[in-house]
């Protein structure tokens, strides 16, 4: 089983990258195992995400809350929440009605679906501010053997949602 994570680029990261942390992004869909390769993942995302328009993340208030870093400590976490648009809304169906084809399983349920609640962590290079907008034209498969224990992150396919044809 492969251990995956799709996020939207506000920070451009390299295909083949790998990353202790992820630089600033907004998650698509959380942690979630497949049997399939990144290739096949990233085949069937490309089919029919490409051609999407851009996203449109237009960030609101922060909000911490806490969390558990890799020593399993308490630490607390930023975000700004991310306007559930339609855009963003039907990139995230889309999104999970493939990977559910696919057999998917996902490590936090709760967060799909009608759970989505999208946001943006503040990271060592940055964060959105209150009413700050970004256009995302790119998503990530991102791969980790274990995420929830720091492990590296590698970016194993980047998907162009606006044709470049």
């Amino acid at each position: 089983m492969h251990t995956y994570l799709i996020i939207l680029e506000i920070t451009p990261l390299k295909l083949g990258g790998i990353y202790d942390s992820l630089p600033l992004h907004c998650t698509l869909v959380h942690w979630f195992w497949l049997k399939q390769a990144p290739s096949e993942v990233a085949k069937r995302l490309a089919a029919t995400l490409t051609s999407l328009p851009s996203v449109t993340l237009k960030a609101s208030n922060e909000r911490t809350f806490p969390s558990k870093n890799k020593h399993g400590e308490t630490v607390p976490v930023v975000v700004n929440d991310i306007a559930q648009t339609s855009g963003l809304r039907d990139i995230h169906e889309r999104t999970c009605t493939i990977l559910e084809n696919m057999g998917v399983q996902y490590s936090e349920p709760q967060y799909v679906r009608n759970g989505y609640h999208p946001h943006v962590t503040h990271q060592k290079d940055g964060k959105l501010f209150p009413g700050e907008v970004h256009e995302s034209a790119r998503l990530y498969l991102v791969e980790a053997i274990a995420p929830e224990y720091g492990n590296e992150r590698t970016v194993r396919a980047v998907v162009d949602l606006v044709s470049t044809e």
